[in-house]
C-alpha cells in the first residue's frame, strides 16, 4: 500500500480525489476542505475496519490541518450509541 501519509499529501496536492473510483466518495479525499472539528474513534480489535484506515485519516488531516482528535483503544465499542 505504501506510505498513507505520502499518498494523503500527493492526493492533497493534486485538488481532492485519486484514481481510484472509491477515492471520489473517500472522506480522505476532501480533508482539506473540512471546516468541522472531527472525532475519530477506532477500537484496536474491530475487525470490519482495520485500524491503519483511522490513523492514515487522521494523518491526512494533521497535513491538511483540519482541527480532530483520534480516540483508540482495546476496549473501544465497534458502534457508539
Amino acid at each position: 500500500m505504501g506510505n498513507p501519509g505520502r499518498r494523503a499529501q500527493r492526493q492533497l496536492r493534486l485538488g481532492g480525489a485519486g484514481p481510484h473510483p472509491h477515492d471520489q466518495v473517500s472522506p480522505i479525499s476532501f480533508t482539506s476542505k473540512i471546516r468541522t472539528p472531527v472525532l475519530i474513534v477506532h477500537g484496536e480489535d474491530d475487525t470490519n475496519v482495520p485500524a491503519s484506515q483511522a490513523v492514515y485519516f487522521h494523518r491526512a488531516l494533521s497535513w491538511s490541518g483540519a482541527e480532530h482528535e483520534l480516540a483508540r483503544g482495546a476496549d473501544m465499542p465497534r458502534s457508539l450509541s
